[in-house]
C-alpha cells in the first residue's frame, strides 16, 4: 500500500492534457455533486464528486475540445475550450426557477457508462412531488419503491435489502454514521427533505470506500446553503411543520443553512381525548445546521451537526384493580424516548488539478431510554408501593478518516483510511422496590476500535470496458480480541449495442455492530451491541450480474439484475431471551425476570442465504415521468439453537414487490402524483400454545396467583400475513406571489381504497393460537401548505 500510493504521487505530471474544477449552481452557488463532465470528442467522461469537484483527462493528440456538463433538474451546458491545462468552474441553472420550464431533464451520466451496478439515485426534487403520510416527504420512504428495497409494516420504521435485516444497512449523513433512521415508530425519516441535496444507495457491488454493513449504503447529503442572498421556506402540514432559513454570512465565501422540524400530535390528541382515557403523548423535533466556509481556492470547511428526538409517554391517574380487589394500580407513568446526535468537520483540499482530498472529524451517537414507574396500594393494610424501573442504551462513535481523489489518464483512483472509537452501552438498568427497599443496577460499557484503509480504480482500458477494482482491510479490536478481514469488490461492465452494457459485480462485506430488536405491541425496543469474544462478526459475499439500457430518443432507463448472496454470524436473540419486552406492555415483569442475565447469553448467531432478480423501468424526462419496478427475493435462514436446527423463512422473506410511481405535470403550476405498491406477505412465528409459571418471589404472584406466560412453538416462520398493498396520490398547486416567493397547496390522499394492512399482531393469553391483526392507517386525507421565500 506505500508503495502504491508514492506511485500515485510520482505520476502527477506525467499526463499533461486535463482540465478540472469545481460545479455549483448558478442561484445558490452550491456544490453539486454527481454532475456529468462528457468530451465529445473523445467519447468520456466523469461525474463530480460529493463536493462538486472533477477532474477530465482528455488525449494529447486533440487541440480543442467540447465539454457537455448535465444533471437532472439543470439546464446542460457546452464548453468549446483550446487550453486543457486550465481550471474550468462552472454553475447550472436550475430549471425549477421558472414554472413554464419545469421538467426533469436527463442525465448525460447513462447508466451504461458506469462499471457500479445496483445503485439507486433520485432528484430530491422528484422525491418532494410524490404522495407521503400527511403530507411528510420522506427520502427513506420513496427508497421503498425502488427494486431490491422492501418496506417493513406500516407504521415500521424498517428497510430490508437483498435478504438483509434492518441493521445491515449503513446511512450517512455529511459522512457520520445515523443508527435509527426513522421518527416516530417508522412513520417517516429522520431528515427534512427541505435540507438534503443529494443521495445515493448502494445494495451490491460496494465502492471500497464503504464498509461496516453487508446489505445497503445509503449515502445522503445536506445542502450547503445560499451564498449569494437569504431565503428559506415555511411548510404547515396536519401533525407537523418545518422551518428552512439559508443564506450568506459573507457573500459568495461563506453560509449558513438551518432546518427544523417539530409535531404536533400530542397536542391535537390531548383536544380531542376523551374524558377518563389515559394521556398518551407522543412528540418529535429535529434540526440540521451547517455552515460553509470557502477559505481559498483550493480549500473549503464544512461544519454540519443533525439533532433529532422521539418521545413517548403514557400516564393514568386513576384506580385499576386486580382479580382479587384486594391490590390495585394508582398511578401508571411509562414512556420511552430515543435520538440520534451527529456532527462532522470536513476540510476539502485540492492538492493539483489531478489529486483531491477531503478529510472528516465525526461525531455520532444514538441512544433509547426507557422508564416505567408503577404505584402500588394494597386496600386492606393501606399500604403503597412505588416501583421504579428505568433502562438506557447507546452507542457514540467519534472518529476521523481521509479519502482522496486522484485522476490519471484513464484511472480515476480513489484511497484512504480512518478511525473509529466505538463506545457501547448495551445495558443501564435500575429496578427500585419502595416497600421491601429493593435497589438493582446494572450497566455494561464496552469501548472498541475499528481501523480501515481501502484503495479503488475506476479503470476504462478500451472504450467498451469498464472496470471498478477495490481492496479494502478492515480491523476491529474489542476486550483483547482482534478482528481483521480483507474486502476484495469487482465491478465490470462491457458497452455494445445501442445504449446497451451487461454488468458483474462481486463484493465481500463484515459488519461489526449488530442490532438486537424486540418488536413489542407496536414499539420496538432496539439496542446496539458490538462484536465481542462471544459475539463474531457479521460476514457476507455477494455477487450479482445484469444489464442495461438507455433509450436516449424516448427517455427511458432500464435495468435486470440477478444476485445471490451467502451470509455467516447472523445474530438473533435465544429462543425465550428477552433485552426488554413481553408480549404486554408489562415490562416490569420481564425486566425482573432478565436481570442477572449476561447480555451476551442472549444472543445465538446463525447463517443465512439470499437470491433474487430485480428490474426497473424508469423515466426522467417530459411532463409525465416515473417508474415501475419489481423485485423477486427468496431468503432461507438457519441457527443451530433456533427451530430445532432446521432452515426457517425469517420475517424479511418477502418473495414479491411491486411498485409503480407517476408524476404527470398537467399544467407548469399544477402537478399529479401516485404511487401504488404490492408486496407479498411476511413470515412471522406464532405460539400455537402458553402456560403459567407462578413465581412466589413477586409479591404480585402472591396477590394475584397469576405468574408469566410461557408461550411454545413449533416452527419459526409458521405465519404468512396476507398480501400488503397500497395506493397514495397527491396534488400540488404552485403560484408564484412574486418574484421571490412561490407559493404551493398539497392534497393528499394516502391508502386511497382504505386497505387494512397490518401494523402489527397480537394473540390471546389464554388461546394463543388466536390472534388479529391491528391497522391503523384506514384511508387518510391530507392538506399542507408551503412558502418558499
Amino acid at each position: 500500500m506505500r508503495f502504491f500510493i508514492l506511485f500515485l504521487f510520482s505520476c502527477v505530471s506525467v499526463y499533461a492534457q486535463s482540465i478540472h474544477g469545481f460545479v455549483t449552481e448558478l442561484e445558490t452557488k452550491e456544490k453539486l455533486s454527481g454532475v456529468s463532465v462528457y468530451c465529445l470528442e473523445s467519447k468520456k467522461g466523469d461525474i463530480t464528486n460529493k463536493y462538486g469537484f472533477y477532474s477530465l483527462n482528455l488525449p494529447n493528440q486533440i487541440d480543442s475540445f467540447t465539454i457537455v456538463f448535465s444533471m437532472i433538474g439543470y439546464e446542460p451546458i457546452r464548453f468549446k475550450i483550446k487550453d486543457s491545462k486550465s481550471e474550468l468552474n462552472i454553475e447550472l441553472k436550475d430549471q425549477i426557477i421558472n414554472l413554464n420550464d419545469v421538467v426533469i431533464t436527463s442525465n448525460e451520466n447513462k447508466i451504461n457508462e458506469t462499471a457500479r451496478m445496483s445503485i439507486q439515485t433520485l432528484p430530491i426534487k422528484q422525491i418532494q412531488e410524490l404522495p407521503a403520510l400527511l403530507g411528510e416527504k420522506d427520502l427513506l420512504k420513496t427508497l421503498q419503491l425502488m427494486p431490491g428495497f422492501q418496506r417493513g409494516n406500516d407504521g415500521n420504521g424498517i428497510i430490508f435489502v437483498r435478504g438483509g435485516a434492518s441493521d445491515q444497512n449503513l446511512l450517512l449523513l455529511d459522512e457520520a454514521p445515523v443508527y435509527n433512521l426513522f421518527h416516530a415508530g417508522g412513520f417517516f425519516s429522520v431528515f427534512n427533505s427541505n435540507a438534503l441535496k443529494r443521495f445515493e444507495a448502494s445494495k451490491g457491488a460496494f465502492s471500497a470506500r464503504y464498509g461496516g454493513r453487508l446489505s445497503s449504503v445509503i449515502d445522503v447529503q445536506t445542502k450547503d446553503g445560499n451564498k449569494q442572498k437569504t431565503s428559506g421556506s415555511l411548510g404547515i402540514g396536519l401533525l407537523s411543520s418545518n422551518l428552512l432559513l439559508e443564506g450568506p454570512i459573507q457573500k459568495n465565501k461563506s453560509s449558513f443553512l438551518f432546518s427544523g422540524r417539530m409535531s404536533y400530535w400530542d397536542k391535537i390528541y390531548s383536544a380531542f381525548r376523551p374524558a377518563g382515557k389515559d394521556n398518551i403523548s407522543f412528540g418529535l423535533y429535529d434540526y440540521i445546521a451547517k455552515f460553509h466556509f470557502i477559505l481559498s481556492s483550493k480549500d473549503q470547511l464544512y461544519i454540519s451537526n443533525y439533532f433529532g428526538r422521539d418521545s413517548f409517554v403514557w400516564a393514568r391517574d386513576r384506580p385499576q384493580y386486580f382479580s382479587n380487589q384486594t391490590r390495585f394500580q394508582k398511578k401508571y407513568d411509562f414512556g420511552f424516548n430515543w435520538g440520534n446526535n451527529t456532527g462532522t468537520i470536513r476540510w476539502n483540499r485540492v492538492f493539483s488539478q489531478k489529486m483531491f482530498a477531503n478529510t472528516t472529524v465525526l461525531f455520532s451517537k444514538y441512544d433509547f431510554r426507557y422508564q416505567n414507574n408503577i404505584l402500588f396500594s394494597d386496600s386492606k393494610s393501606k399500604i403503597d408501593d412505588l416501583n421504579e424501573n428505568a433502562y438506557v442504551a447507546k452507542i457514540q462513535d467519534i472518529g476521523i478518516k481521509t479519502d482522496i481523489d486522484y485522476y490519471h489518464k484513464n484511472h480515476h483512483v480513489l484511497f484512504g483510511g480512518g478511525f473509529t472509537r466505538h463506545q457501547f452501552v448495551p445495558e443501564n438498568i435500575k429496578l427500585y422496590r419502595e416497600l421491601n427497599m429493593f435497589r438493582k443496577d446494572t450497566i455494561v460499557n464496552i469501548p472498541a476500535n475499528e481501523y480501515f484503509i481501502y484503495v479503488e480504480d475506476e479503470y476504462h482500458p478500451i472504450q467498451n470496458i469498464l472496470l471498478n477494482i477495490g481492496l479494502r482491510q478492515s480491523v476491529f479490536e474489542v476486550e483483547n480480541k482482534k478482528y481483521s478481514f480483507f474486502e476484495p469488490r469487482l465491478g465490470a461492465a462491457y458497452k455494445f449495442g445501442k445504449g446497451w452494457a451487461a454488468k458483474i459485480g462481486y463484493a465481500r462485506m463484515n459488519q461489526f455492530v449488530h442490532l438486537a430488536s424486540n418488536n413489542g405491541v407496536g414499539f420496538p425496543f432496539d439496542v446496539w451491541i458490538p462484536t465481542t469474544n462471544q459475539v463474531k462478526p457479521q460476514q457476507a459475499d455477494q455477487i450479482s450480474a445484469g444489464i442495461a439500457k438507455d433509450f436516449k430518443e424516448k427517455n427511458y432507463e432500464f435495468s435486470a439484475e440477478i444476485y445471490y448472496k451467502t451470509m455467516s454470524n447472523l445474530p438473533a436473540l435465544k429462543e425465550g431471551s428477552a433485552f426488554l419486552s413481553g408480549n404486554t406492555l408489562d415490562i416490569f415483569q420481564s425486566s425482573l425476570a432478565t436481570v442477572g442475565e449476561s447480555w451476551e447469553s442472549k444472543i445465538v448467531q446463525g447463517n443465512g442465504k439470499a437470491y433474487g432478480f430485480e428490474t426497473l423501468l424508469q423515466r426522467k424526462k417530459g411532463a409525465l415521468n416515473g417508474w415501475i419496478s419489481y423485485t423477486y427475493s427468496k431468503v432461507i435462514n438457519q441457527f443451530k439453537e433456533l427451530n430445532n436446527g432446521l432452515s426457517f423463512l425469517p420475517r424479511f422473506d418477502r418473495r414479491h414487490n411491486a411498485s409503480l410511481v407517476g408524476i404527470y405535470q398537467i399544467r407548469p403550476n399544477l402537478t399529479l402524483s401516485g404511487t401504488w405498491s404490492i408486496a407479498s406477505g411476511q413470515r412471522i412465528t406464532v405460539p400455537t400454545s402458553s402456560y403459567n409459571i407462578v413465581n412466589p418471589n413477586l409479591w404480585y404472584n402472591n396477590a394475584n396467583l397469576v405468574g408469566n406466560t410461557v408461550y411454545e412453538y413449533k416452527e419459526y416462520g409458521n405465519f404468512k400475513t396476507p398480501a400488503y398493498h397500497r395506493l397514495d396520490l397527491n396534488v400540488q398547486f404552485n403560484r408564484k406571489k412574486n418574484k421571490n416567493k412561490l407559493r404551493t397547496w398539497e392534497l393528499g390522499v394516502f391508502n386511497v381504497y382504505n386497505r387494512k394492512n397490518p401494523f402489527f399482531y397480537s394473540f390471546s393469553e389464554t388461546s394463543p393460537s388466536s390472534f388479529t391483526k391491528t391497522n391503523i392507517f384506514p384511508i387518510i386525507p391530507s392538506i399542507s401548505y408551503n412558502i418558499k421565500f
